[in-house]
């Protein structure tokens, strides 16, 4: 082998390692997520908030991972909340005919996350998380929009 195979051959070696190691987050092993800070949710006895995942019948492998770091998202960051029925974590089916209202109520486009906030059982604000899609591929950034989502409708948010 000459010199130059050689190093066309250690440039194409040098490249496939970069390329595996920068390849992203589905070929690395994901644990909890414990370096996001989830807002601290404060409600009143009167309120609740409900995380849904809106999806269908037939899920695509963006979906699933979608609806992965939604719940992940959630269980691991509102354990409190969840914990005592203050915040909901709920995936819906919004191809079975019960559940097909939710396409009006959150004007669903496509396969969605919703946050929302309800007193006295009656939805007071909602927020449709359309930014998942593009997030997908970026686990941090994801559960990051999905704490900030979270957050804009904490009535217990702290301004300023």
């Amino acid at each position: 082998m000459n010199a130059r195979n050689l190093l066309l051959s250690a440039v194409l070696i040098a490249v496939a390692f970069c390329g595996a190691l920068f390849a992203g987050p589905f070929l690395e092993e994901e644990g909890p997520i414990v370096q996001y800070r989830p807002p601290h949710v404060e409600l009143a006895d009167n309120q609740q908030m409900n995380v849904y995942y809106f999806h269908g019948n037939v899920r695509c492998t963006t979906c699933k991972q979608i609806e992965k770091y939604t719940v992940e998202g959630v269980q691991q960051g509102f354990v409190l909340p969840l914990g005592q029925g203050k915040m909901q974590l709920k995936l819906v089916n919004v191809e079975e005919p019960e559940n097909t209202h939710y396409i009006e109520d959150f004007e669903l486009i496509t396969r969605s996350v919703v946050v929302e906030l309800t007193e006295n059982g009656e939805t007071t604000a909602w927020i449709r998380l359309d930014r998942v899609w593009e997030l997908v591929s970026d686990r941090q950034a994801f559960t990051d929009y999905l704490y900030s989502e979270i957050d804009r409708l904490n009535p217990g948010r702290h301004h300023g």
